[in-house]
């Protein structure tokens, strides 16, 4: 599970999301999204459903934001950071 924070003149916003190779998927989205994209935090489960659950639950309870530029992952976004550590802290 991975927090990452997009942004550029116009926006900042934040997304959550899983991937097997968060080396790879950060250089993915920093080459195919018109952000500057940072990695604030990551997580490794032993489970694969341990993560997909968790994401899950962040997702149905965040405020979604929706960027002005669409990438893939771009529908997984908050501008609050909080929508997302609440569930990671403690």
């Amino acid at each position: 599970l991975y927090v990452m924070k997009f942004s550029n003149q116009y926006e900042t916003f934040y997304k959550v999301g899983i991937s097997k190779n968060i080396p790879v998927r950060l250089y993915n989205l920093r080459h195919n999204s018109p952000y500057k994209v940072e990695l604030l935090d990551s997580w490794r489960f032993s489970k694969a459903e341990e993560a997909y659950d968790l994401e899950q639950k962040i997702l149905s309870e965040m405020i979604r934001y929706v960027p002005e530029n669409s990438f893939h992952g771009s529908t997984e976004c908050t501008l609050n950071l909080m929508d997302i550590k609440k569930h990671l802290e403690g």
